[in-house]
């Protein structure tokens, strides 16, 4: 009986133990989906605005200082992993880090020449959780730059034959895939491998401006700006206009996702 009962004892410490690694390994090794958000940037000193998107009520909440006056925000990518916002800042070319949940510039990137071209539609940017790395539309609008999270150039590759500027940039993290919605002709989204490779292609049934380009990996829904200043849309990846809302006038950058309930770095 003593031997018995001293076994079991074991058997239930051997578990708590296995439990608390458990644990302990997805504190450390992987991030826990929270609600589905919305964020929105523009001109300085606008806040970015992160809008949740889930529940039954849409909550708002601001991050004031994250772009001064004078300043703009043409591309915008979240990574739920790191909870942080990834901004492209005119007139400057920079990649700017933004530490959501303390609310404050982590670190700013030089990207290119601090000069835009006014005929580029888009600078968008995207990023990959898996890995970290920010995807980001060149200066020249037709082709994408790869960098690591601390603004190192890997590579530049050109999105299918080229020929088509590049308007808004999102990433579909469930898939691993790159997401481009051209900037030129019917509103088409090109759903691509990692190397820019052109799957498919998507027709998005509504009139848009492909400056920017968000994507809910978690619900697979497409957010992209519509002709219309205060008013974006929800498109489902058949093309179909599910829903439009309002945004605050001026917005001209977005993403979405699901924020990270534990963070990694």
């Amino acid at each position: 009986m003593r031997r018995g009962r001293e076994t079991m004892r074991k058997t239930w410490r051997r578990a708590r133990v296995a439990a608390s690694l458990a644990v302990l390994g997805a504190l450390v090794g992987c991030a826990t989906p929270g609600p589905n958000h919305l964020f929105l940037a523009g001109a300085g000193p606008a806040p970015i605005h992160d809008v949740s998107t889930g529940g039954e009520a849409e909550n708002v909440e601001a991050l004031p200082g994250m772009v001064a006056p004078g300043e703009r925000v043409v591309g915008l990518a979240y990574d739920y992993n790191t909870d942080y916002l990834w901004l492209r800042v005119m007139p400057w070319n920079q990649l700017r880090v933004v530490n959501r949940p303390a609310k404050r510039i982590e670190a700013n990137y030089a990207f290119g020449e601090p000069r835009f071209d006014p005929t580029v539609v888009s600078l968008d940017l995207a990023t990959r959780s898996a890995d970290l790395h920010v995807f980001a539309v060149s200066d020249s609008g037709r082709a994408i730059v790869e960098l690591t999270r601390r603004g190192v150039r890997l590579r530049e590759f050109a999105i299918g034959d080229g020929a088509r500027p590049i308007g808004g940039l999102s990433y579909d993290q469930r898939h691993d895939r790159l997401l481009v919605l051209w900037s030129d002709g019917q509103p088409t989204v090109a759903i691509c491998d990692r190397d820019g490779a052109v799957q498919h292609t998507v027709v998005l049934q509504a009139p848009v401006d492909a400056r920017s380009l968000g994507f809910d990996s978690d619900r697979q829904v497409l957010f992209v700006p519509l002709p219309r200043a205060d008013r974006i849309g929800e498109f489902d990846l058949g093309g179909r206009l599910l829903h439009e809302r309002a945004v605050p006038e001026g917005t001209w950058a977005l993403d979405a996702g699901p924020r990270s309930m534990v963070r990694v770095f």
